[in-house]
């Protein structure tokens, strides 16, 4: 075989290499983006302090394509009244639960939760805008497929106790085919990287079924 037809050859074998193996790193990147795990970034406080704005974040899609959302998961959803937006906030009711928002407390089941991701002294007002919660007494009944969430910085975060459409009609569940994923792992900047603590508030509710 002449030189000049194997250095050819081996040219062309070369692209093609490339080709395949580029190829193949865009379609594992794209399985793991869209059915593995997927970057986001906070933009907002409302997440204060559990995570800051700006962070990024590993979200795992993984486990709610076997499974469902829990109670204390902090979630990356698509929110009711902006479907083309991605919001971060955390799971408080699971379909059937009942979520009572009294006096500033948030009852789930009829159980107080001890919230531990929350700053000491904040308080959970029907409006977040509210500081006088005192007289508060509202009750979420999440239905099937759906869930209740709010942030963590109950003050400043737009979640399921304010959520309307445009004819001002409550939206205050999000389904669950709009939730991304769980939020894993804060990997920017640097110095924050760390895994995002299971909370304990919900533990005493694990036992008692949903009520109707």
């Amino acid at each position: 075989m002449p030189k000049r037809q194997k250095q050819d050859e081996t040219i062309l074998q070369f692209v093609i290499d490339v080709l395949i193996n580029s190829i193949v790193i865009i379609v594992v990147f794209f399985v793991v983006q869209y059915f593995v795990v997927a970057p986001f970034q906070v933009i907002g406080n409302s997440m204060i302090e559990t995570l800051q704005s700006n962070e990024f974040i590993l979200v795992s899609k993984l486990e709610y394509l076997f499974g469902n959302p829990e109670r204390g998961d902090i979630v990356v959803f698509h929110p009711p009244n902006n479907p083309e937006e991605y919001y971060i906030k955390r799971v408080i009711g699971v379909p059937g639960d009942r979520v009572q928002l009294k006096a500033g407390e948030v009852y789930v089941n009829d159980q107080m939760l001890e919230e531990n991701y929350l700053r000491e002294g904040i308080r959970t007002c029907i409006y977040a805008s509210s500081r006088a919660c005192d007289q508060d007494d509202k009750t979420y009944v999440v239905p099937e497929g759906k869930y209740f969430v709010m942030g963590d910085n109950r003050t400043g975060s737009s979640d399921s106790r304010s959520w309307v459409d445009s004819e001002n009609h409550a939206l205050s569940f999000v389904p669950k085919e709009q939730i991304q994923g769980k939020t894993r792992l804060v990997v920017y900047p640097l110095p924050n990287i760390r895994w995002i603590q299971e909370t304990s508030a919900f533990e005493s509710l694990e036992a008692q079924p949903s009520a109707n």
